[in-house]
């Protein structure tokens, strides 16, 4: 008795060290900011090589979400060019941009062709190196005077003296513009659509999009700025897109889950526990134990990932469901113990079914942590931590608080469990069969009609009204860059454009008529190889044989002739690099697209990589053939990519879920040495399952990845229920109305889940909340009399 008395005392000890330290920890996260992340692509799987292609492309991807595009309408044209200064400068001021650009300025404009000018013999626009090749100088005579003479004509003096042939003006006036529908006004990127005229803003965001804090600080700025300008200037409209909005509505969307889920359960268990036991205290402790869960499952999640996924929380909502399973054991079998019922006698009777029970859940959550999704093992993380504690809590707290009840009474949820423990008990074995092949018809109706869809985009819960705003904002710039794009290596910088420039040549000349298929750095910079071909074409055809003719035509003076041959012919091959183009500012615009030095996993030499943007007019599956024919070049569509890892992982997990049916059957016969009970006690589990994977059928709602992870869920759950009526033959009354309760408040939990607005949380609700309605219902199998004959 001494021992026992000192065994009770260590686990009190020990739970008030665990208890103590997380809420410590807790209340010290909740002063300096809980470490919230609310990425839902940080759910999924990363690239296993910090260096290879898929952090390239994940890099990229980050950076692209940092982006957004404002556009600052109005019908009087210069009112918008005023208003989006206006916007654009209060943006700067707000220090949340790392770059905010309002259009271009002068010496922007100028830097262009300063820049390019020291190379202007090397670089020739692709008409006039076609035309040079061809032989055909009278054209390129013809559009140089043309340009001479012509009202409209750009040349001046200096660049005659420079560029008599006008093939720099060509080139840098043949450099692709940023938006096929914008144009210069005023140093503003402009255009005019159904009689509204828009400037354009670009801004770079300092953090994250996923930050909750820059979420809810920026969107109030937009709304600010926007109140202010639509007061000065009247009329003016506004379009915005960002990956920020996207993230803030699914931010908005699993905060709501998490209120409905959270207070929906907290009020099943409020009633609950009120109706049955009809004192507060049950209630009181009930809450207790699954807030200090909740509290310790979020503690133990930070210190293993640095951050909890709000996707964790909503579902760590749910598991309050499922941690009051213990207390309300404990509870029961207080109840029908009357007035002499003893603490730990009563832990004593529950401690082999709730125990059996916990590991049951950790095991289910285990198999769930097998994917390699982080989102994934963060919640079995979270479940199991907190599950624990909650069941730490009632093993070694509950002893020394709970006493017996000074009176009995029968609660109409005891009554009703009660009847329907009766109804289970007294069934024949052919009735029981009879049940159980109409179910077994049921299921195999639904399980014939299944089939799978692992396309991510399914899962996707964007608002319509951001997803117009984006077309809309698209359609009036010109914009129609996709989401998938190409990522291009090589040993050096200048192997990269080479290959860049190979890659852009196979893509125009298989779609002739799509004027700008791609966006890439090496459509503003020329390989060397081009370079020094280009400047040999025009030193050997044009300044050597042509120039004095040519300018003797339009009337220069033999001095001036020798000296500007003299000036021209004496500038020397200079190599525009990499480098040279990264380190100026005419690459602003377009620098996010150079990945620079890293290391692939296809090449053990460290490498270098640009990505290469696409148009949606392309036809992807072509662009796939074309980059599988070249070495260096891969494909990125982020989305086909983790709808295969989908795929493969559904797969697998439902080949694990099959041997994980064949170890249960296993286990339940080695534990319980009889052939009957183990058939018995493993059908209804079995069953159960069966029927939440045949309600995707009979819906016709498609079988993911998710839904699977949720039958083994199920499964684990299932065979609680079971395993608490074969633990507990000796007080089946009380362990009925812990099941009934402990099935109402998980399927009131799940129940909810699958209203969530997110497509993966509601089908993830969906197949819990049938298949513990199911478990339920059959769970008292295990209390038939036959079992005990």
């Amino acid at each position: 008795m001494h021992s026992q008395k000192n065994c009770f005392k260590k686990r009190l000890y020990l739970w008030i060290i665990l208890s103590t330290l997380s809420i410590l920890s807790f209340v010290f996260l909740l002063f300096q900011g809980l470490p919230i992340n609310t990425n839902m692509l940080a759910l999924l799987p990363g690239a296993k090589d910090t260096n290879s292609i898929e952090k390239i492309a994940d890099n990229f991807a980050n950076t692209m979400g940092k982006q957004i595009v404002i556009l600052v309408g109005n019908p009087d044209q210069d009112k918008a060019l005023q208003a989006s200064d206006v916007f654009s400068h209060r943006l700067q001021q707000s220090n949340y941009f790392s770059s905010v650009t309002n259009g271009v300025s002068t010496n922007e404009q100028e830097a262009w062709a300063s820049f390019y000018f020291p190379y202007r013999l090397s670089l020739l626009s692709d008409k006039d190196r076609t035309l040079i090749m061809q032989h055909q100088f009278d054209s390129i005579s013809q559009q140089a005077l043309f340009n001479l003479y012509s009202p409209i004509g750009i040349s001046n003096s200096k660049l005659l003296q420079n560029d008599p042939f006008s093939l720099f003006q060509h080139f840098i006036l043949a450099l692709p513009k940023p938006s096929n529908k914008l144009d210069l006004y005023k140093n503003h990127l402009m255009t005019k659509d159904n009689g509204i005229w828009y400037s354009m803003i670009n801004a770079t965001l300092k953090e994250d999009s996923f930050s909750l804090s820059n979420q809810n600080n920026i969107t109030h700025l937009f709304s600010d700025i926007q109140q202010m300008i639509t007061s000065n200037y009247p009329q003016s409209t506004f379009l915005m897109t960002g990956m920020l909005f996207y993230a803030k509505a699914g931010t908005d969307s699993a905060r709501h889950d998490v209120s409905i889920i959270g207070v929906g359960s907290l009020i099943g268990i409020i009633l609950l526990m009120l109706i049955s036991f009809h004192s507060l205290s049950p209630l009181l402790l009930t809450l207790f134990s699954s807030a200090i869960g909740f509290v310790f499952a979020f503690i133990v999640t930070y210190l293993i990932f640095g951050k909890v996924f709000l996707f964790t929380l909503v579902f760590g909502a749910s598991l309050i469901g499922i941690s009051v399973d213990y207390a309300f054991f404990y509870y029961a079998d207080r109840l029908y113990g009357g007035k002499l019922w003893q603490s730990r006698s009563g832990l004593k009777r529950i401690f082999s079914g709730i125990t059996l029970g916990l590991l049951n859940v950790i095991i289910a959550y285990l198999i769930i942590a097998i994917a390699p999704f982080p989102g994934l093992r963060q919640l079995a993380t979270f479940a199991i931590s907190g599950l624990l504690m909650s069941y730490l809590t009632v093993v070694c707290l509950f002893p020394y608080l709970l006493k017996p009840h000074k009176r009995a009474f029968n609660s109409f949820i005891c009554h009703i469990a009660t009847l329907y423990l009766k109804l289970w008990q007294n069934l024949s074995i052919k009735k029981i069969i009879i049940i159980y092949m109409i179910l077994a018809i049921i299921a195999a109706i639904g399980i014939s009609k299944l089939h799978s869809n692992d396309d991510i985009r399914i899962l996707e819960a964007t608002p319509k009204a951001l997803k117009a705003n984006e077309q809309q904002l698209k359609s009036i710039i010109g914009s129609d860059v996709s989401t998938d794009f190409i990522v291009v290596t090589g040993n050096t910088p200048e192997d990269v454009i080479n290959h860049e420039h190979l890659l852009i040549n196979k893509i125009k000349a298989q779609n002739p008529t799509i004027t700008q298929p791609i966006i890439a750095i090496s459509q503003y910079l020329p390989s060397i190889d081009s370079q020094q071909q280009n400047y040999t074409l025009v030193r050997e055809n044009l300044l050597k044989n042509r120039l004095s003719d040519f300018l003797n035509q339009i009337g220069v003076d033999s001095k001036e002739i020798k000296r500007i041959e003299k000036n021209l012919r004496n500038i020397p091959f200079k190599p525009l690099t990499v480098h040279d183009w990264l380190s100026s500012p005419v690459s602003h615009n377009l620098k996010f697209l150079w990945m620079g030095k890293t290391q692939t996993s296809r090449h053990s030499d460290a490498q270098f990589a640009s990505v290469v943007l696409l148009s949606q007019k392309l036809n992807m599956n072509d662009i796939k053939t074309i980059c599988t024919g070249l070495p260096y070049v891969i494909f990125i569509n982020k989305a086909d990519e983790i709808s295969h890892v989908f795929k493969t992982y559904r797969q697998y997990i439902s080949y694990l879920l099959i041997i994980v049916f064949v170890a249960l059957f296993l286990l339940l016969l080695l534990r319980y040495r009889c052939l009957q009970k183990a058939i018995c006690y493993f059908v209804p589990p079995t069953m159960a399952t069966l029927l939440s994977l045949a309600v995707f059928g009979i819906f016709n709602v498609p079988v993911t990845l998710f839904s699977i992870l949720a039958l083994i869920l199920v499964l684990g759950i299932a065979v609680d229920y079971v395993l608490f009526f074969a633990e507990t033959k000796s007080s089946l009354h009380s362990t009925m109305l812990a099941v009934t309760l402990s099935a109402i408040t998980t399927i009131l939990s799940f129940g909810l889940l699958a209203f969530s607005q997110t497509p993966v949380i509601h089908y993830f609700g969906l197949a819990v909340f049938v298949g513990i309605t199911s478990a339920f219902l059959l769970s008292p199998l295990a209390s038939n009399r036959v079992m005990y004959k």
